[in-house]
């Protein structure tokens, strides 16, 4: 789920003062136009472990339960998984009252920690909304390289200004708060090394040591800056059979580092372009290592045996937190690398035809 807080996340935290809280959880909700005895699931968010499950009733739904350690991030979901909503578990009884068919603008009460933010996230979905409004224009319109639709980019890339801003205000005005560590633990990779690095030191230290601050710091520390000329940074990960491999022991004259994951549908439409690339360019020194974003060994192993990708794969199964990830700031994917044989990055975010022709200015 990438990117992940961007898609209807409401972050119900409930951490003020460092106080600590019991083990226990209470949800209470009203899904209006929920169809009666269909399904929904608690799922923890970082194991992916399913806590428990209920059926609505007439639109209503309760779920009540222990956990070994609060809060805890969770994700709401329905069967499909087509709607969803991430909540924290806390001492704190959560009423929940929405659509059935838009989990993420379900107005939620809970804790002292929710509002605030239920504040922030009132704000990032009004924004959001501009976006969409831009987007639609977009699709609409569809008449690429026209004045009309460089406006309507324009307005899409302020918008998405105007998101993250929001969210660096927050972090700028609440250093005290586990919501603006959340925040930054979820965009540090995307804000890049050096701002990452500012806001986590406008952190108070209790905040720094907690999980996300710990998250966050790990970012920032592996972040090598990679960009055009700058020499590759080494790593190493198991292959799917669990042989360690080191990126700088594939030699060739381009190598592309591409990373992906089988959960990412644009990596999974590109692969065949991708590999028409490498079957055109092997023969004359091109290669392709390719580090994967998933977690689940089988879907990781199914994407590349159903893609018939033959390139070298690698994985530590830690999503959004591989390391190779993290040194080389990938906050979305697909993204790539094309590296020379003198280890220097030449390109960066070749897809398509534009990788072709890169190729062959430089194999040819």
């Amino acid at each position: 789920m990438k990117n992940s807080l961007k898609h209807c996340v409401v972050l119900l935290l409930s951490f003020i003062s460092m106080q600590s809280f019991g083990d226990s959880y209470e949800i209470n909700g009203t899904l209006k136009g929920a169809k009666n005895g269909s399904w929904l699931f608690l799922r923890i968010k970082e194991s992916n472990q399913i806590i428990d499950s209920t059926q609505i009733i007439n639109e209503k739904f309760i779920l009540k339960g222990k956990i070994n350690d609060s809060p805890v991030e969770v994700i709401l979901h329905d069967k499909s998984f087509s709607n969803y909503i991430f909540l924290w578990l806390e001492n704190v009884p959560i009423l929940l009252k929405g659509m059935n068919k838009n989990f993420c603008e379900a107005n939620v009460n809970g804790g002292p920690i929710l509002n605030e933010s239920s504040q922030l996230f009132k704000s990032i979905y009004a924004i959001e909304a501009e976006q969409k409004v831009w987007d639609k224009k977009l699709k609409a319109l569809n008449l690429k390289g026209k004045p009309d639709r460089n406006d309507i980019m324009r307005q899409i890339f302020k918008s998405r200004e105007k998101e993250k801003n929001a969210y660096i205000k927050h972090i700028e005005t609440h250093p005290n708060s586990i919501v603006s560590a959340a925040v930054l633990a979820a965009y540090a990779t995307a804000y890049g090394k050096t701002e990452s690095t500012r806001l986590y030191k406008l952190l108070s230290k209790a905040i720094q040591e907690t999980r996300y601050g710990q998250q966050i710091l790990q970012t920032i520390t592996l972040n090598g800056e990679i960009v055009v000329g700058k020499k590759f940074i080494d790593f190493e990960q198991p292959t799917t059979t669990g042989e360690l491999v080191k990126l700088s022991s594939i030699k060739a004259r381009y190598l592309l580092l591409e990373f992906w994951a089988a959960w990412c549908s644009p990596c999974r439409r590109e692969n065949p372009e991708l590999i028409n690339s490498y079957n055109e360019f092997k023969d004359k020194g091109f290669d392709i290592f390719a580090v994967s974003l998933d977690r689940k060994k089988e879907d990781w192993l199914y994407a590349i045996a159903e893609d018939k990708l033959p390139w070298r794969n690698v994985s530590d199964l830690k999503v959004a937190q591989n390391s190779a990830a993290l040194i080389y700031g990938v906050s979305a994917v697909p993204r790539n690398f094309l590296i020379d044989e003198n280890g220097i990055v030449v390109a960066i975010g070749l897809r398509g035809e534009k990788l072709n022709n890169k190729l062959k200015e430089l194999l040819n």
